[in-house]
């Protein structure tokens, strides 16, 4: 299904094979590919029914802590 994330992905194929579609590109990525995926880009993921591992490096807007002394 269609759908996006609110943050920003680094993302390596680790095994497996995966298509990313976005609005503007179709993108077929195989074990050792890098894809960068910016928070908000709609999106469709299709593994052909076959399992795939990721790596996944995530970013989003930090939330203030409060600091322990």
């Amino acid at each position: 299904a269609t759908h996006s994330h609110p943050y920003d992905a680094d993302v390596i194929i680790m095994q497996g094979n995966i298509k990313i579609v976005t609005d503007c590109r179709e993108y077929n990525l195989r074990p050792g590919d890098e894809f960068q995926l910016d928070s908000g880009i709609m999106h469709t993921e299709e593994t052909g029914g076959k399992g795939v591992v990721i790596l996944a490096a995530v970013a989003k807007e930090a939330t203030p802590t409060k600091n322990i002394s």
